[in-house]
């Protein structure tokens, strides 16, 4: 079983589901902007991609779409591999750089 005591620090805790599995095809700006300020955002990204891509079909996690996750799934299979870190780093530095390209790629496939 994967850890998720994450969840207890999430901005979304204790919210009612519907805000995160929305009518239509637009992402409510609130839910957004809730997910962007949330200390456990990375975690809650991680969370999402973790989950297999045919199970992860709606749903905003991280203040992202199913459809944006399946393009960092993508971005992450095309470039993000192991065998790019330079091993001299340490691995706190190398996992921060990941998590702030992975930022990065969410901020721009939101636009």
């Amino acid at each position: 079983m994967k850890d998720e005591t994450w969840r207890k620090s999430a901005a979304c805790r204790g919210l009612p589901n519907t805000i995160f599995f929305p009518m239509g095809a637009a992402m409510p700006s609130t839910t957004k902007a809730l997910c962007e300020s949330c200390a456990v955002n990375p975690e809650c990204l991680e969370y999402a991609l973790s989950l297999p891509s045919d199970e992860d079909r709606c749903g905003i996690f991280a203040g992202t779409s199913a459809n944006q996750r399946s393009k960092i799934r993508a971005l992450r299979a095309a470039g993000l591999r192991q065998d790019t870190v330079q091993h001299s780093e340490p691995i706190h530095l190398v996992w921060d750089a990941r998590i702030e390209k992975y930022r990065a790629v969410v901020k721009r496939l939101k636009r």
